[in-house]
């Protein structure tokens, strides 16, 4: 009777998760954990008989093409790489019946927490939006068993073709096909080799009707169309040696700080009272402002010191020229430091790899490019601890004295600068709620419309304040509030007394 009800209740078995960690103190530790697989998870699409229904965010049969790549009916199954490199562009209402699978949307959580707050404000803040989440993890056609051995890149591979198999033998008897669309051309032909209908971001925009801002901020100048090939930097590390020496001691896990006084340096806290210093462009290998690197102390004869000069970027810019042409077939000119005393020299370090990026989307700036009408253009962000980032748009000329927002994609080896795209514009530099909104979005400060669902909570319209007998008052008085790491709601206490 209760394997019974057990069936009744969506349940269909149970698996065991085994895992093996290993504390500080050395020890390997075995952990089970409980799974229910279910056989009650929908699809997601409103026209589907063979699922229960879905409250909010369902697909649909479009009514309208979107990209001639793909003429026919369908839905969209995005992986990981496109939703952490171009998150921002799925705000764009052209992009409609979006699947996103549970385990994506656990590895974009781990990988790009900006890139999982964006997305998740569009699945679940945005009533209108037709994103569904399907727990593919829980779903007894779609759950899969971990292989040993297999790494999680691999995994991530094989569950986007699996819950795109299952969506292509569930929609059979449908006039609606599933899609795969991935962020780059090496992760399209891995996919294609299992599944057919698979595309890159940039071929499924390119066959949309008015792309041009689209195809600006796919930011199509990467590294893959870099014909010069220079290598500037060292290689990452594989993240298995990475993690193997961190255990072994060999490497430390620590936040990236760059130095105020000089972009060339940086520091980083591997233990508590212990600060490694990191000096030049080689050592800080591609590493930016708080992003969580590992990190090689170096023989004791490489150790160095601080420079005593204070470096600032605008202030060796003021005199470049060519900022744009020039730079990728020219070092730039570094001071090279005196030769340390002994009594001076502090641990010195490397980065061997990042473990985390800290990436977000950065208001500023572009610099004016040496060449008239040059689609590429260095970016300036307000924060002074973030490097120069190289962007491709043919809004330049108009993007000219404005403030602008730019994210990150990648720092390929062979670019002296990071890889980003342009986002949007803020408005004229020097206006007062231009200047306004770059403060509030450099610190992160929520300042958008309310939704519908917050205003839902207010009363109507007329409303006055009660004049409640426990309701105190204190507007004769300066009152002021410490908020606590993470706190934001303590001050809108304060008007409940």
């Amino acid at each position: 009777m209760l394997e019974l009800n057990v069936k009744q209740s969506g349940i269909s078995k149970r698996v065991l998760n085994v895992l093996y960690r290993k504390t500080k103190s050395g020890k390997i530790v075995k952990r089970v954990h409980e799974q229910y697989l279910r056989n009650d998870i929908g699809c997601g699409l409103d026209s589907c008989k063979n699922c229960q229904p879905v409250e909010g965010h369902s697909l649909t049969n479009l009514v309208v093409q979107i990209s001639s790549t793909v003429p026919t009916n369908h839905a969209i199954i995005l992986d990981s790489s496109a939703l952490i490199r171009f998150h921002h562009l799925f705000d764009n209402l052209k992009f409609t019946n979006i699947i996103i699978t549970q385990t994506v949307w656990g590895d974009v959580k781990r990988s790009s927490p900006p890139s999982y707050k964006s997305m998740y404000t569009l699945c679940y803040d945005s009533a209108d939006r037709k994103i569904y989440v399907f727990m593919d993890d829980f779903h007894y056609e779609t759950h899969l068993d971990r292989i040993a051995g297999e790494s999680e890149e691999e995994r991530l591979t094989r569950s986007l073709i699996t819950c795109a198999k299952f969506y292509e033998n569930h929609w059979k008897q449908l006039s609606i096909i599933p899609i795969i669309v991935c962020g780059t051309n090496v992760t399209k032909e891995q996919l294609k080799k299992q599944f057919e209908n698979v595309f890159t971001l940039q071929e499924y925009i390119e066959g949309m009707e008015d792309n041009t801002d689209l195809l600006d901020k796919l930011a199509v100048y990467n590294a893959e169309c870099d014909a010069r090939g220079r290598i500037l930097f060292p290689e990452y590390l594989a993240h298995d040696m990475i993690q193997n020496g961190i255990r072994s001691g060999k490497f430390k896990k620590a936040t990236f700080q760059v130095s105020r006084e000089n972009y060339t340096e940086a520091y980083v806290h591997v233990d508590e009272g212990t600060t490694w210093f990191i000096q030049g462009r080689i050592n800080m290998n591609r590493a930016v402002n708080g992003d969580t690197v590992a990190v090689e102390l170096l023989p004791e004869s490489e150790w160095t010191c601080p420079q005593k000069v204070i470096r600032l970027r605008d202030v060796e810019e003021i005199e470049m020229k060519d900022a744009v042409d020039k730079e990728e077939d020219k070092d730039e000119e570094e001071i090279q430091p005196k030769k340390p005393r002994m009594e001076d020299k502090i641990p010195s370090a490397r980065v061997v790899g990042v473990i985390k990026r800290n990436w977000r989307q950065y208001c500023g700036m572009i610099l004016q490019p040496a060449v008239k009408d040059s689609t590429r253009v260095l970016f300036a962000a307000a924060e002074r601890l973030i490097p120069r980032i190289r962007i491709e748009t043919r809004q330049a000329e108009h993007l000219k004295g404005k403030r602008i927002i730019v994210a990150i994609d990648s720092w390929p080896r062979d670019s002296r600068y990071p890889i980003g795209h342009y986002v949007r514009s803020i408005g004229i530099a020097g206006d007062r709620e231009t200047e306004n909104e770059v403060l509030l979005l450099e610190h992160d400060v929520p300042h958008g419309p309310f939704s519908d669902a917050v205003y839902a909570c207010l009363p109507e319209v007329p409303w006055h304040v009660p004049n409640e007998s426990h309701r105190k008052d204190l507007r004769s008085l300066t009152i002021c509030s410490v908020d606590p790491p993470g706190c934001t709601d303590i001050d809108d206490a304060f008007h409940c007394i």
